[in-house]
């Protein structure tokens, strides 16, 4: 049965739950057509509804429209919802119909597959690819719809297949498609949906020296001997760390940065322990974490097993020390918290390599790890000027993938070559768990040698990266970028919603008199 719907007003969206119904109530006025679609007590569309004598004199008989001049291209289906999505639509199932369209949202093709509400809200879809914005509309008016169910089954049969054809007139506001004409659409700017997304990180990659001097934020120093600890733990896609709790208020165990650190990085998950002899202390902190409290004696051995980081505070002269030890694997790590002032003297006697150091405010972080004698490996000089190393590097990968043989890729004098980037890919391959970098961006250090003392002390740390800058050996770290007030003092600014249509948005903004120089413009007056 046709129908023609008229003057259409969309007073309000209607959010539908993901589980449970939502119920419309339909008020039509039968001697005059109007009607209200009403949802929760408050009307959600109205507008006017007849059926047509002769259905055929209400549609305009329209021709194709002809190809737009200029920078036409044809848009498959996956290019079309891609642009949507920029434009923060998200359709997704039998709402993503649009199977061919040009980029000027002129001519396309839409599926057919029996539903009308997904159709004929994907001609609205349509129109909406030809406008030259990138922001978010919702229609808000209708001028007139109509829809003849015979004249599409015919097209449809017509066709033989499951796509019809669709024009947008721009001149004269109309969208055609099958047997249904959309007139006179009104769109209305929308706000963008609140928090669809994390916020992004705002970090900087930069150089931090292994023995760190210099005082950080906790955040900090604490960020880049973690990572430093998961980039050499083998590729490791779940993370087992152990903290020692004992004696320590619950506020001041580092699980809650550590858990933080860890989580941010993508694709690893995380199994964080606190083990104390009063563990119902912690299970405030713990459970939000999903991290577990468990019962150890400080001094009755490993307090897990298989770990690859294990954390405590002022045990460096402890016997607790030994425990954390035996609680990480072969290569694992163990990060101390100490006194800023702690003697070297003091991490020597533990017999352990120390990897790292940070300095914070008020405390000294050092990353230890179990000295373990490293084999003998392949060298490779790696270069930018050629590239005859590749096939040698390849041969090396085999040997290691196959026999375990160590490979030590080495780049000097070339202060701008990418080895960092390759060696973060070379890891990921078969056999890159026994691959190492040694990149020395200093032009004051001696020549590369195995046999020289300054290269075998960094190279028995057994390292991925070992980057040689300023004399300082080091590594590239993701740190977060501290917050800064951003306000400033000017003559002139105004207020504006930083979010369209969230008040909670409203800043300050500088205004453009600020930069106005009355000695350019002499004749003129504000």
């Amino acid at each position: 049965m046709p129908v023609i719907l008229e003057n259409l007003q969309f007073h309000r969206a209607t959010i539908m739950p993901k589980d449970g119904s939502v119920k419309f109530l339909i008020n039509i006025f039968d001697s005059s057509g109007d009607f209200e679609l009403v949802e929760g007590g408050s009307v959600a569309v109205s507008g006017r509804v007849r059926l047509p004598e002769d259905v055929e004199k209400e549609q305009l008989d329209l021709p194709p429209p002809a190809a737009p001049r200029g920078d036409f291209q044809e848009l498959e289906k996956a290019d079309v919802y891609k642009d949507l999505r920029l434009r923060g639509y998200d359709y997704n199932g039998v709402f993503r119909g649009i199977k061919q369209a040009d980029n000027k949202g002129v001519t396309g093709k839409l599926e057919w597959i029996g539903n009308w509400i997904s159709y004929i809200d994907t001609m609205l879809q349509f129109s909406i690819l030809g406008l030259n914005t990138r922001e978010l509309y919702l229609p808000t008016r209708m001028q007139r719809v109509c829809i003849d169910p015979r004249k599409h089954k015919q097209l449809v049969s017509q066709l033989g297949e499951a796509t019809v054809p669709v024009y947008m007139y721009r001149d004269i506001d109309i969208i055609k498609s099958g047997g249904v004409e959309l007139r006179g659409m009104k769109a209305s700017l929308a706000p963008r949906r609140q928090q669809t997304q994390a916020a992004p990180k705002l970090e900087q990659y930069t150089f931090v020296p292994y023995i760190n001097d210099k005082v950080m934020p906790v955040q900090q120093a604490l960020t880049s001997l973690v990572q430093l600890a998961l980039e050499n733990s083998s590729g490791a896609l779940k993370m087992k760390v152990v903290e020692l709790g004992t004696d320590r208020m619950p506020e001041n165990l580092l699980a809650p940065t550590i858990f933080d650190i860890l989580e941010s990085e993508p694709m690893l998950s995380v199994e964080y322990t606190v083990a104390s002899n009063a563990p119902e202390l912690y299970a405030a902190l713990t459970e939000p974490l999903g991290a577990k409290s468990t019962k150890k004696d400080a001094a009755a051995g490993a307090l897990e097993a298989n770990c690859h980081l294990a954390v405590g505070a002022d045990v460096a002269q402890s016997p607790a020390l030994a425990s954390l030890v035996e609680s990480v694997k072969a290569g694992g790590f163990v990060l101390l918290e100490e006194s800023p002032d702690i003697p070297d003297a003091t991490l020597k006697a533990t017999g352990l390599e120390v990897i790292a150091k940070a300095k914070a405010e008020r405390r000294a972080y050092i990353l230890l790890r179990k000295v373990v004698d490293q084999p003998t490996p392949v060298v490779i000089s790696v270069t930018e000027k050629n590239f005859s190393w590749v096939e040698t590097l390849k041969e090396a990968l085999k040997q290691s993938e196959a026999e375990g043989k160590h490979v030590l890729l080495v780049s000097q004098g070339e202060e701008m070559f990418g080895l960092v980037g390759m060696m973060n890919c070379l890891k990921q391959e078969p056999g890159g768990n026994n691959v190492r970098s040694v990149f020395i961006q200093d032009a004051k250090a001696p020549t590369f040698s195995l046999t020289s003392a300054q290269y075998a002390a960094q190279l028995r740390k057994g390292l991925v990266h070992n980057m040689l800058r300023g004399g300082v050996w080091g590594s590239m770290r993701h740190l977060k970028l501290e917050a800064t007030d951003a306000s400033l003092q000017v003559e002139h600014a105004y207020i504006n919603a930083i979010t369209r249509g969230d008040l909670a948005s409203l800043k300050w903004i500088e205004g453009p008199l600020t930069f106005y120089k009355p000695e350019d413009y002499p004749n003129s007056e504000l």
